[in-house]
């Protein structure tokens, strides 16, 4: 419990500052009434309220209920945390003196006073935040960033005490900025009624899952900031339609409204604890929860209790995926592995198995790694990705991931046109049969086209199929190739094997022997006989002891290489077949 000696009430106010003097022994037989009322002016009068005091209790109860287990508040903070619902008030205890209590609603008539003092000064002044700040908008927007920072240092370096009192000026001012009057703003009666005309006991956040503002200091300071301009944007809003009501003194349509947006308020200060509790934490180790009892004027102090508690490295998760599953051979198959876990960034590396194999090791960048290859072969291959563990979070293996590689290929087949050389006559046909089966699969995963080419001049082929369409299994193909009738093939000869060709040469030469004046009658006449016998001999080659007949042409057998191609998305797989020609 925490009391608050403050500007209350008359009665209230000189009742707690009786009992201050009392408790710092100073003994008095009587205090004077007019005594005790001069001490009371020179106290502090505290300006308005944001939700009038008490419902900042009730959204710290609400924020606290959804704050997930895996948290360790109360870890963190021991048995401190119940008094986080009533440091929540710290930002109105300016120039106050409190007193922690361990019953926030026993009032000090009731109960004697017990426990630690302190000055609500001292966790609202520092080098950061070095004056006071208004509560209201836009002037609260610049507690945000100096408070958080704070809360945050103390949660990693000081005791859960000191803490919990920090992280009560925060939420202070967060609870205030979702305040609907403080947020237009609006002042007078009007601003109470905005404010208290609710039952915040009522706000409820189950089933509701806190945000992490951020991974690191800087990304939460960010997210803090964004996450604050909403709420207030948001209740901005809902507080127009509020002033209307409140001035008309309707409550009923009111407080559905003071409601809501109270419950908003709730789960954005379930943000920022979720938040500041995650990133204090420093990493495995040991955690020494102590518990004392200082005793006081009735009660002796208790020996004090501590207990140790061990945080093991967790274990993170890791999912790992294929790029393409099936994929083709020689295609590229990306291995993703992320790396993740609820609160807080692994890192380290990833390394990468085909069964035993090492395919690689790879950073992680953002809770990713990823393994690129073309080089698996076809067949089934059992992938997994290893996690390293870093200082924080353990190492881990992921399930096994079964990746499948996938080739064809032909062979021939078994039929007696199986053979891949084929010997054929000019305007014949040569068949081949082959067989086109898929590797690594029973199927084909994606459609194959297939092609010829190397044939002969004037050749043409017929292919069946011509395509194979994706699942099918292993599938019989069939090529013929029809040669051409005509000596296309053939290997001529000279031109001067030709007779005619002979007469010709005759016929433009002999003007020339002619019209010559160094040859003679004689020479002439000799040079006219020689022209005559090559011509008889060029027609005697043509004559009936020649394999061909008149005008035909003589060919020489000549083989040619023939490529079948199989194409299947990137994948490209030929075959060789030999054509001779006779």
């Amino acid at each position: 419990m925490l009391t608050l000696i403050c500007n209350r009430s008359t009665s209230s106010r000189l009742r707690k500052t009786e009992l201050w003097f009392r408790h710092r022994s100073v003994r008095f037989a009587t205090i004077s009434a007019a005594t005790l009322l001069t001490i009371l002016i020179l106290m502090p009068v505290r300006s308005l309220r944001a939700w009038g005091g008490t419902p900042h209790s009730f959204i710290i109860d609400a924020a606290l209920t959804s704050v997930p287990a895996q948290d360790r508040i109360a870890i963190r903070l021991g048995g401190e945390v119940r008094h986080l619902r009533n440091t929540v008030q710290m930002g109105d205890w300016v120039n106050s003196l409190i007193v922690d209590r361990e019953n926030w609603h026993v009032t000090t008539e009731d109960f004697p006073l017990a426990g630690s003092e302190y000055f609500g000064n001292d966790y609202l002044l520092f080098p950061k935040a070095p004056h006071m700040y208004s509560h209201v908008m836009p002037y609260v927007a610049e507690t945000y960033t100096p408070f958080f920072s704070r809360s945050l240092q103390a949660l990693r370096t000081e005791d859960a005490t000191n803490a919990t009192r920090w992280m009560g000026a925060l939420l202070h001012f967060v609870t205030d900025s979702g305040s609907p009057s403080h947020t237009l703003p609006v002042l007078g009666p009007d601003h109470t009624k905005m404010e208290n005309w609710l039952d915040a006991s009522t706000i409820d956040l189950r089933g509701y899952h806190p945000v992490l503002l951020g991974r690191t200091d800087t990304e939460a300071l960010e997210g803090l900031q964004t996450r604050m301009a909403g709420l207030i944007a948001r209740n901005k809003i809902i507080a127009q339609k509020m002033v209307r009501y409140a001035q008309a003194d309707d409550r009923a349509h009111l407080e559905p409204l003071a409601l809501d947006c109270a419950t908003e308020t709730a789960k954005v200060v379930a943000d920022v604890i979720h938040t500041l509790l995650i990133l204090s934490l420093t990493g495995p180790g040991n955690v020494t929860v102590t518990a004392n009892q200082p005793g006081n004027d009735d009660f002796a102090a208790a020996t004090p209790v501590s207990w140790t508690i061990t945080v093991a490295q967790p274990a993170a998760a890791i999912a790992l995926t294929s790029s393409t599953n099936p994929a083709l051979a020689q295609s590229s198959i990306s291995f993703t592995a992320v790396v993740s876990m609820a609160h807080g960034t692994p890192t380290g590396t990833v390394t990468f198995f085909d069964g035993t194999t090492v395919l690689g090791n790879v950073a992680i960048v953002s809770g990713t790694a990823s393994y690129n290859t073309s080089n698996l072969a076809a067949g089934a291959h059992q992938i997994t990705a290893s996690y390293s563990g870093d200082a924080n979070f353990g190492p881990v293996r992921s399930a096994v991931l079964t990746e499948t590689v996938e080739d064809l290929g032909f062979a021939p087949s078994s039929s007696s046109a199986a053979s891949t050389n084929q010997t054929v006559s000019p305007g014949g046909t040569a068949t081949y049969a082959l067989t086109l089966s898929p590797t690594g699969s029973a199927t084909f995963s994606s459609a194959v086209s297939l092609s010829v080419s190397g044939l002969p001049p004037g050749a043409t082929y017929t292919l069946t199929p011509e395509s194979i369409a994706a699942g099918a299994l292993a599938t019989n193909v069939t090529l013929n190739v029809k040669l051409p009738v005509t000596s296309a093939l053939m290997h001529r000869k000279s031109l001067f094997g030709s007779p005619f060709a002979s007469l010709a040469l005759g016929i433009l030469i002999l003007p020339l022997s002619l019209r010559s004046r160094r040859f003679s009658l004689k020479t002439r006449g000799i040079f006219v006989l020689l022209l005559a016998a090559t011509i008889n001999l060029g027609g005697c080659s043509s004559g009936g002891s020649s394999n061909s007949s008149p005008g035909t042409q003589t060919a020489t057998p000549q083989s040619y290489t023939l490529t079948l191609t199989a194409t299947s998305g990137s994948l490209v797989r030929t075959m060789d077949l030999t054509l001779t020609v006779k």
